[in-house]
C-alpha cells in the first residue's frame, strides 16, 4: 500500500507540474501581440509608401505617423515581456522592430526630403540617392522579416502550434 501512495503522490506531482507551464493556447496569445505590433507598423509603412505619391504635407504626416507607430510597437513588444522564462523570439522581435526604426529615421527620412523639394529641384543625384535608399530599405527589411520568421517558426515549434499564414492578427 505504501508503494502505492508513493507512486500515486509521484504521479499527481508530475501532473501539477506538466500542468503549470503554458498552453499552445498561451503561446498562440503571445504570438499573436507580437506579430501585431509588426502588422500595424506595416500598415502605417504602406500609408506612408502611399503618400509618397501624393502632396508633401500628406507624405510628412504619414511619415510621422510611422515613426509614433514604431515607437509604440517597440514599447508594446518590450511590456510583454518573457514568455515561460525565455525571451528569444520577444527579443528576436524587439531587433527587428529597431531596424525598422533604422530604415524609417535613414533611408525614408532620405525619401522624405528628396520628395518634400519642388519637381524643379530633384536631381538626377537625388534620383539615384532616391533610388538606393529603397533599395537599401527593402535589403534590410528582407533580411529582419526573415530573422524573425525564423525566431516565430523555433517558437512555435517549442510551444507545440501551427503558424496560420491566413490569419491576420491586429
Amino acid at each position: 500500500m505504501k508503494k502505492f501512495m508513493w507512486t500515486l503522490g509521484v504521479f499527481v506531482l508530475f501532473i501539477a507540474f506538466n500542468s503549470c507551464g503554458p498552453t499552445p493556447n498561451d503561446a498562440v496569445e503571445y504570438n499573436d501581440k507580437i506579430i501585431a505590433q509588426q502588422n500595424r507598423i506595416v500598415k502605417k509603412e504602406d500609408a506612408f509608401l502611399t503618400a509618397l505619391e501624393g502632396s508633401a504635407a500628406d507624405m510628412k504626416a504619414a511619415y510621422d505617423s510611422l515613426i509614433g507607430q514604431v515607437a509604440a510597437s517597440i514599447s508594446a513588444t518590450a511590456a510583454l515581456g518573457e514568455f515561460d522564462g525565455k525571451k528569444d523570439f520577444m527579443d528576436a522581435s524587439i531587433k527587428m522592430l529597431n531596424l525598422y526604426k533604422g530604415v524609417v529615421e535613414t533611408d525614408y527620412k532620405v525619401l522624405v526630403d528628396i520628395l518634400s523639394k519642388s519637381q524643379d529641384e530633384i536631381t538626377d543625384a537625388d534620383q539615384e540617392t532616391y533610388n538606393a535608399a529603397i533599395q537599401s530599405a527593402d535589403e534590410k527589411l528582407k533580411k529582419a522579416n526573415q530573422d524573425l520568421e525564423d525566431a516565430q517558426n523555433a517558437f512555435s515549434k517549442a510551444y507545440k502550434f501551427d503558424i496560420d499564414p491566413t490569419k491576420v492578427v491586429e
